[in-house]
């Protein structure tokens, strides 16, 4: 077996469990919304698409690139929990209001970093998927992206969730690859 059938293979057992928990909820979800409404057949044909909202690729990669290079789960669980927070704390100092007060044209505040900012709310890592999301399923920007993200084209969240995708999965192969060389 190669290294690459290893990772894919691997990645894929990973994924599946992942889908299995991110969309159990949803069907849960849809389903007991179906059975509540009025006419359940209607409301199943016209929110279907709902389910398939979640983008699991990244939420796969980023735990598998941190476990291959720790031997203790309690460690990568630990790294990939803090990911999260420090980077959402981070996007979160780095995009905040001017306590003054400031606005700008539209009647919303100024954030500290000025235009600057839409491009440090990208740091979040735990908003990548979901800027994907609204950028590819709500082109009017609206629900769960960031406000301030809505302002960058939107080929530029696509970009950055693939960039970090493939590089954490390069990151992953690469460290496979040097443990049995």
């Amino acid at each position: 077996m190669s290294i690459t059938d290893y990772v894919a293979a691997r990645w894929l057992a990973f994924f599946a469990i992942t889908l299995m928990l991110v969309y159990s909820g949803q069907i849960v979800l849809l389903a007991g919304l179906v059975l509540s409404a009025a006419d359940p057949f209607d409301y199943l044909q016209e929110n279907w698409l709902d389910i398939p909202r979640i983008l699991a690729a990244f939420i796969t990669t980023l735990p598998l690139a941190v476990a291959a290079f720790t031997d203790r789960r309690a460690i990568a669980a630990a790294v990939v929990i803090g990911i999260f927070v420090i980077s959402a704390a981070a996007s979160g100092i780095l995009t905040e209001c001017d306590e003054s007060g400031g606005t700008n044209e539209a009647g919303q505040c100024e954030p500290l970093t000025g235009d600057a900012a839409k491009w440090f709310a990208l740091v979040d890592v735990s908003g990548v998927p979901g800027n994907v999301n609204q950028v590819i399923f709500d082109a009017d920007g609206g629900g769960q992206r960031n406000p301030i993200t809505s302002e960058l084209p939107k080929i530029v969240p696509i970009a950055w969730y693939l960039i970090l995708t493939g590089g954490l999965g390069t990151a992953l192969w690469l460290r496979y690859r040097r443990i049995t060389a």
